[in-house]
């Protein structure tokens, strides 16, 4: 992504000149609502009021250097050090310019894809027709091929970078520069601009008016999008996860710089039934991290729950479910426990400790291998917990047909059961 900014920044530059020109034009105020403009797919918006600062605070510190150093990073770093050369060749148009408001949001324009759109303030300079009119002269001036195509009455300038073999649409939205690397997204944008969807939802503009905007930059996080953009990187979401994504709308996050470390604040918009289960968790108690300790440097996402103790997490979410729901758990639970001859609680519960957790691994590069699901738990009596689960294995291999497979790796035992959906049926 930063490639594309350091591109964007240099079409910024480019409109500079003019828009000094232009800058003290009195005409009619047409400031507009930046998320007027942004389509309702979005995934998230960043926003930085003052990005060029931002970025100069968040590239000087030991953090970002350290990033730098990964083999991951090089491609990233390469365009990060190319926007420093732009920025300090140019640091007086910039200041002329005074780049702000500047919003960056993700959308999935395809299966397994997505890409920006790009929104930055051009104040004064959006008010004149000539500005505006000349845009396709400006960026074939800077070496752009040019072609125009109108779209809902809107001028589209799609912008050919021939060296890079890149190509961006350009327009004008209101007081915004708007561009993308995706016509289609362009399109949305223009659509949205006439007939805004996210700017009017009332979710929406509770979290906004919510989050401080006073840090290094901002993020607003759209729910309803979330699991197709989660498909870019898992080849599966894990179902779990996806029923906590449905029953969240919104969260609004703050970030703050001090030092080398980034701390994010904010506030999320959820269901009334995910506010039943903060109350459980609230009311439950917590426990010290530890789960990260046993976990891959792989793993791409972690849900985890810390309480007092889980049974009584467990009675206190019993009573907030969907009762009918309970009882068809129970019936599973009771005809489970009648065929291996086990009890759920005397067996299992007894032992689970003050510390859950779900995680997910990463994919292979090609993102086709099934996902990798690993359910933590903490113990709080390591010799029951292995004494109740060797029963419990033994009763299993004795009265299922199940296949179970014992090995031994780096010093620990492991039982693969090829089963599943066995934790789902007992657990909900």
């Amino acid at each position: 992504m930063l490639k594309k900014i350091r591109n964007i920044l240099i079409a910024t530059i480019i409109l500079a000149v003019a828009y000094w020109a232009y800058v003290n034009f009195v005409v009619s105020d047409n400031a507009t609502n930046p998320f007027n403009l942004i389509p309702d797919d979005a995934v998230y918006v960043m926003h930085s009021k003052k990005p060029l600062k931002a970025w100069a605070e968040f590239s000087s510190t030991d953090l970002w250097g350290h990033m730098k150093g990964y083999p991951d990073f090089a491609e990233i770093a390469e365009s990060a050090n190319s926007m420093d050369e732009i920025i300090k060749k140019n640091k007086f148009i910039l200041k002329l310019v005074s780049l702000k408001d500047l919003y960056v949001s993700a959308h999935v324009h395809k299966p397994g894809d997505y890409e920006f759109l790009f929104l930055t303030d051009l104040a004064n300079a959006s008010k004149s027709d000539l500005f505006k009119g000349s845009l396709d002269k400006l960026f074939s001036i800077a070496g752009y091929e040019v072609s125009t195509q109108m779209y809902l009455g809107t001028p589209v300038y799609k912008c050919l970078n021939a060296e890079e073999s890149e190509t961006f649409y350009v327009s004008v939205l209101g007081n915004y520069l708007c561009c993308s690397y995706d016509l289609g997204i362009l399109k949305k944008s223009i659509a949205s601009y006439n007939e805004p969807v996210l700017a009017k939802n009332r979710r929406f503009i509770d979290i906004f008016n919510k989050t401080d905007g006073d840090g290094l930059s901002q993020v607003y996080l759209n729910y309803n999008n979330l699991t197709s953009f989660l498909k870019v990187y898992l080849a599966e979401v894990n179902l779990s996860l996806k029923e906590l994504i449905n029953q969240s709308y919104f969260t609004g996050l703050d970030f703050e710089l001090k030092g080398d470390d980034i701390s994010a604040e904010g506030i999320t918009i959820v269901s009334d039934t995910m506010k039943n289960i903060f109350n459980v968790l609230s009311n439950s108690g917590n426990s010290e991290m530890k789960i990260p300790e046993v976990l891959s440097e792989n793993t791409s996402m972690m849900l985890r729950l810390g309480f007092n103790d889980f049974n009584t997490f467990f009675g206190q979410s019993l009573n907030i479910a969907n009762q009918e729901e309970v009882k068809k758990s129970n019936r599973n639970i009771k005809l489970i426990e009648l065929l291996l001859g086990i009890s759920l609680q005397d067996d299992l519960l007894i032992w689970f400790g003050n510390e859950i957790a779900l995680a997910q691994y990463a994919q292979d590069e090609n993102n086709t291998a099934p996902s990798k699901n690993l359910i933590a738990i903490k113990v709080n009596n390591i010799d029951l917990a292995q004494s109740k689960l060797e029963g419990v294995f033994k009763k299993i291999r004795r009265r299922m047909p199940f296949k179970m497979k014992g090995e031994e790796y780096e010093g620990y035992d492991i039982e693969r059961m090829e089963t599943k959906g066995i934790f789902r049926l007992l657990f909900g």
